[in-house]
């Protein structure tokens, strides 16, 4: 914050980093669709998911990707993980 209290100058390092996290979620999205859209037709079928449907339902979508059935602990953690290095990287 300025001395007068405005914020001038932040604005495009608030913009910047915006659009970085638009940009790491839309490629976490496309990456991840199938899950994702599992999880949404789900939503819309029954409006409530309980963590553990949700976690169910994402191991169920990520089979079909890759034909072995993953952990749903090690697939979360993956996804975080592909968050963090996209992060560093564009740091």
């Amino acid at each position: 914050m300025g001395v007068d209290g405005s914020f001038s100058g932040k604005g495009d390092l608030v913009e910047k980093f915006w659009q970085q996290l638009e940009d790491q979620t839309e490629h976490l999205l496309r990456l991840h669709s199938r899950e994702v859209e599992a999880v949404a037709k789900a939503l819309l079928e029954r409006s409530d998911l309980t963590g553990r449907e949700c976690v169910e339902i994402i191991r169920n979508a990520a089979d079909g990707n890759n034909g072995a059935q993953p952990d749903s602990e090690k697939l979360l953690k993956e996804i975080v993980e592909e968050v963090t290095q996209e992060k560093d990287k564009k740091e």
